[in-house]
């Protein structure tokens, strides 16, 4: 009887989002048969209650290289994944305890565009040299460096986020594999729902709807989402945005809300399990984020489901809007380029429906979930 591939996924999460999403449409795609999953937390467990018995979750707590190398120790397995939502999601010394202890693959999934380095220190004299010597800069750098030394593979879940740690960080770049997140094509399907959906949240077949699906946390920049439609219901009344999402904002966001006077023109939802109906109510929809995105789910959902979008250009979002084609490309930080792109695309009805075509026919080739996760697990298993 063939022996079974043990894989340890490494989380550390306090909230279910696009990466702990990510990881569950990989594991329920491995074959039991052949490989035994375990995910090990170190902050909550967000994945029991999601995924079969049959997956074994840990919960625990690392501290320090002596904790990783006795975790990995005790939970010993072929290969070792580690989940990241950000660049320092795990120190550099838990990558050197999993190739110290023996595993025989140690693999990194890369969910976001690293923060942008500041430049090395200028200037003469001992300080500056120093600075450049030993500063954080330098340990920042050394410690992304010695991560990746130690990991024999890190999946971008964008070319955006492959191409930052490579020409950014010095990542080798034979280390790196691009294989983008992606839709369930079957289930998000481009068809308009003006009916029930609609009178379920108070509107009318008249209204133009723009869907926006985020955590509300600052990267996402619901507040320049706020602030642009201002200006967009100033011109178009019958606009509402629905924003779909929880986070440790949602209490600001509303209070800024009712200041700007947009009573319900902006509805705020709340987490919703199932955005589907969202977003096949929606006529467009909305991406604000300034900083750290790797590829949004919800956005490739929104593609897949034949939603133009407005994105700012951050991270993987233009791999998933070609600019005037399938939606429109703004500058990042600014309530102004965001709300002039919203209305560039409301503004011409058929103009909007061709885009959302062509959004879809881009997301079937690109994005589609089961393709893109079944070479994670070809990956994985390699």
């Amino acid at each position: 009887m063939t022996k079974r591939q043990k894989l340890l996924f490494i989380t550390s999460t306090n909230s279910y989002g696009g990466a702990e999403k990510h990881l569950i449409e990989i594991i329920v795609r491995l074959d039991p048969a052949r490989t035994e999953a375990v995910i090990l937390c170190l902050l909550d467990d967000v994945f029991s209650q999601r995924l079969s018995a049959s997956v074994e979750v840990k919960r625990t707590s690392i501290k320090g290289p002596a904790g990783y190398a006795w975790a990995f120790a005790r939970f010993r397995a072929d290969v070792v994944v580690f989940v990241k939502t950000d660049l320092n999601t795990f120190p550099w010394h838990a990558f050197v305890a999993a190739k110290t202890i023996g595993f025989a693959r140690v693999i990194a999934i890369e969910h976001c565009t690293p923060d942008t380095l500041e430049p090395a220190p200028a200037g003469a004299g001992l300080l500056q040299s120093l600075r450049r010597l030993i500063g954080w800069r330098a340990r920042h750098l050394l410690g992304v460096r010695v991560s990746a030394q130690a990991t024999d593979l890190m999946v971008c879940v964008s070319a955006a986020v492959q191409s930052v740690l490579v020409h950014t960080y010095g990542v080798a770049e034979i280390k790196t594999k691009v294989v983008r997140n992606g839709a369930d094509m079957s289930e998000h399907r481009p068809e308009r729902d003006t009916g029930a959906s609609r009178a379920r949240w108070g509107l009318s077949p008249d209204h133009e709807v723009i869907a926006c699906v985020a955590r509300l946390a600052r990267m996402k920049r619901i507040d320049l989402l706020l602030d642009a439609m201002v200006r967009v219901v100033r011109e178009r009344p019958s606009c509402v945005c629905l924003i779909a999402g929880s986070g440790p904002l949602e209490r600001e966001l509303k209070l800024l809300c009712s200041t700007l006077g947009l009573g319900d023109s902006v509805r705020f939802l709340g987490f919703q399990a199932d955005v589907k109906p969202l977003l096949q109510t929606s006529d467009l929809f909305v991406l604000s984020s300034d900083s750290r995105e790797g590829l949004s789910l919800a956005l490739l959902e929104a593609v897949a489901c034949g939603l133009p979008a407005v994105v700012t250009d951050v991270g993987g979002a233009t791999e998933a809007v070609v600019d005037g084609v399938t939606g429109v490309v703004v500058r990042p930080g600014s309530a102004d380029a965001l709300a002039e792109g919203i209305l560039a695309v409301l503004r011409d009805r058929r103009a909007l429906q061709e885009m959302g075509a062509q959004a879809r026919l881009r997301a079937e080739r690109l994005f589609d979930l089961d393709r893109n996760m079944r070479q994670i697990v070809v990956l994985l298993a390699s």
